[in-house]
């Protein structure tokens, strides 16, 4: 099974769970990340060194504040038909989610 988890950045906590889920037999799992650094999160992490897929899909991003952001992964309108997992799971509420 192709598993693809839509998420604005990687947060720390969040590692152990993705590492998890890629070692499960049967699945192929890919974290596809809106941006490189979210403004407002504390910590700066290299989604390149992980021990599960990842795949920098940044597009539109609009910081109105440290705690306002607008996101759209344009790149997802053309890696999800090409990839085609078959399951998309998305963390949070954004017009790439929405995608």
């Amino acid at each position: 099974m192709k598993i693809w988890m839509i998420q604005p950045g990687i947060a720390p906590y969040r590692i152990p769970l993705f590492e998890k889920i890629a070692a499960a037999p049967g699945i192929d799992f890919t974290v596809a990340i809106v941006c490189e650094q979210v403004p407002c999160q504390p910590w700066k992490i290299d989604y390149r060194n992980q021990k599960f897929q990842t795949r920098l899909v940044s597009g539109i991003n609009r910081y109105m504040n440290t705690e306002r952001q607008i996101q759209f992964a344009c790149p997802l309108l053309w890696q999800l038909p090409i990839h085609r997992p078959d399951l998309v799971i998305c963390s949070g509420f954004t017009f790439s989610t929405l995608l």
